[in-house]
């Protein structure tokens, strides 16, 4: 439905049979038709799919991800949810993860959030089954209740915030405080190991650290001038110094 009425217009209760569809108003507008009788039941006012990740409009200069119609979740892979969205032609800051906004999504295997989001809400990625892997950005302080529930191959989860998110007791799985790696900035490990509900997940590391050096040669026979090409593998990739130095004697 497209309602180009700045001011909502006056309907009855029964006007529209379906409460589930999707609502366009303009965006100055948007308040005025949430609290509006009977527009108000509608369930999707300004709900946009930009580049296959669905939007709901906050405000002039906000929007989140957010969640839609059933029949359009068709999420997979890697999720990339970027810092800003262009919708009607505003430039919009993504600053949350809506209610269920991923439910159930089982194909993806991974998420990346922007440091543009502060709170990822209740059920956001709830009965995610595949999903592998957890980046959160460095403004994201909280996430609300079984926001992770139900998503038991959780094996990565990266925080960038140096102060531990608020989370609840079923935020995650708690299968998942025993399987997965939680790693955190530099420094932090501490600070998460005694924070609320973090303090449960067993295995913590600080990123940016280097944990192993591999070279793809083990031994090598050189004659004089020669020379060769040894290439280092370093991890975790989060690793923030990968410079190497060779020396020999």
């Amino acid at each position: 439905i497209y309602c180009y009425a700045i001011e909502p217009p006056t309907i009855e209760s029964g006007t529209f049979s379906n409460e589930y569809v999707y609502l366009y108003v303009p965006i100055e507008s948007m308040d005025a038709y949430k609290n509006a009788p009977h527009w108000d039941r509608l369930q999707f006012i300004n709900k946009y799919f930009v580049d296959g990740i669905c939007y709901g409009v906050i405000s002039t200069t906000e929007a989140d991800v957010s969640g839609c119609l059933e029949e359009d979740y068709n999420y997979s892979g890697h999720i990339i949810i970027p810092e800003t969205v262009v919708i009607e032609g505003l430039t919009l800051n993504v600053t949350s993860i809506g209610e269920e906004a991923f439910w159930s999504s089982e194909n993806i295997t991974e998420v990346t959030i922007p440091n543009s989001v502060v709170s990822i809400d209740n059920y956001a990625f709830s009965s995610c089954e595949g999903l592998i892997t957890i980046t959160l950005g460095e403004k994201v302080n909280n996430i609300g209740e079984e926001a992770f529930i139900d998503c038991q191959r959780i094996k990565n989860i990266y925080v960038y915030n140096e102060a531990p998110p608020t989370i609840c007791n079923n935020t995650f799985e708690v299968y998942v405080n025993d399987a997965a790696t939680l790693y955190v900035p530099a420094g932090c490990k501490n600070v998460y190991s005694e924070a609320r509900y973090w303090k449960y997940f067993v295995n913590i590391k600080e990123m940016g650290i280097a944990e192993s050096i591999t070279l793809d040669k083990t031994e090598v026979k050189l004659k004089v001038n020669e020379t060769v090409t040894l290439t280092a593998t370093i991890l975790p990739e989060t690793t923030i110094n990968k410079e190497v130095v060779w020396s020999s004697s």
